[in-house]
């Protein structure tokens, strides 16, 4: 996950692609659709209107760069992008307003045709790197359709695809996804044949599948009562990251971004049999070992934050484009452990316990427990996200297509970490206010985690200091 800076850009003949819809664009009555937006696209609709609210209008959308071999056949690739727009109903839906009255516009497959603009050809002396992002920033408007774009440098030898999408598409696994299922749009309709990918369900239709489910969710549910009582323990709040960053709460300042590989494969693998051994999951070994570097670094002997969990329960939403991710709250009590082996049964638990409580939307939870959290938007907590990437389809040939997971930096007072396993081992990424303060915390909690995989993988435990 790296900014568009750290993606090198060669030079070649900038081009954009743009879906057009006529009755998209002006929201007219011939597309809406009485869909509800997902409680995800809600909140993030909310938040953008609090930051609007507050003068900030910053750009801030998730996306992905890859390379396509040889000279690209327009023709082919726009046929691609029609075949991947109808695919995927979100691309073809769109929600103008906020909070309840907000109402869904939707064009049926076969509406949305393709145009492509030739920017221009960037020089190695032109500043490729600011003209593209400008031009993904200014697409990317979640407040309008369409709120995503298509970006191609072309060169003889190969082009790059750039592609940006407001969050309210997309989660990180349908970013990581979009490579390859470009890929094989493409060369399909390079050869005239039928797409070769899997059915994808429809995220309008899971919209409305969620809020049925979370219709008779109130205070007397298990999953309310939990994050009640978490957010009780965390003195009224919800929890932030454990270190010093710098800012103060509810402060909105600009982010910035670190990562680090940890493991190679060989060693991520050696990690994973220990999580095994010890009735743990990677991601209980990831939670575990965060919840040890902060008891480390704090002195803390329980240990809380939040954690991401998708949302894809049935079937049909596996290869769908959408935002399905949940929250879930994770407590780990470190009081009686003195090996890390020793706390991976407690985070397996928690872990578990927090899938379950995901499956309720945590913004249908803010509404009946009557929380105002706006003025920490876009983040209202600080959480520890794992992700084995090697799921994810296309993964084996990313190296060789140069794909690249790209996000453009928002604001906030919150650090939020990503650690991925990959065919190449296992890596962390993090998001944080761009303070000395918050580098030097980074830093520190980087170092921990790196010691205590390194102690695994090389001793077969770590020993709790």
């Amino acid at each position: 996950m790296t900014e568009l800076d750290e993606y090198p850009l060669a030079p070649g003949l900038l081009r954009e692609w743009t879906p057009r819809a006529p009755e998209l664009t002006a929201a007219s009555g011939e597309v809406r659709d009485e869909a509800p937006p997902t409680y995800n696209q809600e909140w993030h609709f909310r938040g953008i209107a609090s930051l609007q609210g507050r003068g900030i209008r910053t750009p801030a959308w998730l996306g992905v760069g890859f390379e396509i071999a040889g000279e690209l056949d327009q023709e082919a690739f726009r046929a691609a992008l029609r075949a991947w727009v109808d695919r995927h109903e979100t691309l073809r839906s769109t929600l103008r307003g906020t909070g309840p009255d907000m109402q869904r516009f939707t064009a049926p497959a076969g509406r949305v045709g393709i145009e492509d603009t030739k920017v221009g050809e960037l020089l190695p002396e032109d500043d490729i790197t600011g003209t593209v992002q400008q031009r993904l920033d200014a697409a990317t408007d979640g407040t309008r359709w369409p709120n995503f774009t298509v970006q191609t440098l072309e060169r003889a030898e190969g082009t790059t695809v750039l592609v940006a999408y407001d969050h309210s598409n997309v989660d990180g696994y349908s970013v990581l996804a979009t490579a390859h299922e470009l890929h094989v749009l493409y060369a399909d309709c390079l050869r005239g044949r039928a797409p070769r990918v899997p059915s994808a369900g429809s995220y309008v239709a899971f919209s409305r599948a969620e809020r049925d489910a979370a219709r008779d969710v109130d205070r007397d549910h298990p999953a309310v009562g939990e994050w009640d009582a978490f957010i009780d323990e965390c003195g009224g709040n919800l929890p932030g990251f454990p270190l010093e960053l710098g800012v103060g709460d509810g402060e909105l300042l600009p982010h910035t971004g670190a990562r680090r590989h940890l493991l190679d494969e060989v060693e991520a693998e050696e990690f994973e049999r220990f999580c095994r051994h010890h009735r743990g999951s990677a991601l209980a070994g990831v939670l575990a070992a965060s919840a040890v570097v902060a008891r480390e670094l704090r002195g803390d002997d329980v240990y809380r934050v939040v954690s991401p969990f998708h949302t894809r329960a049935s079937p049909e939403w596996s290869a769908s484009m959408g935002w399905y991710v949940g929250a879930g709250p994770v407590r780990i009590d470190l009081s009686a452990a003195r090996r890390l082996s020793e706390v991976l049964a407690p985070a397996q638990s928690s872990a578990r316990q927090a899938m379950r409580v995901a499956k309720v939307p945590f913004a249908k939870v803010v509404d009946v427990l009557g929380l105002d959290l706006q003025r920490h938007s876009p983040d209202v907590f600080s959480f520890v996200s794992y992700l084995d990437m090697r799921e994810i389809p296309g993964a084996r040939d990313w190296a060789d297509w140069n794909a690249r997971t790209l996000v453009r930096m928002s604001y906030g007072d919150k650090a939020n970490l990503w650690v991925n396993r990959t065919h190449g081992g296992l890596g962390i990424t993090a998001r944080y206010p761009d303070t000395p303060a918050a580098q030097h915390s980074i830093t520190r909690y980087f170092d921990g985690v790196a010691a205590v995989l390194r102690d695994v993988v090389t001793s077969g435990d770590h020993a709790l200091r």
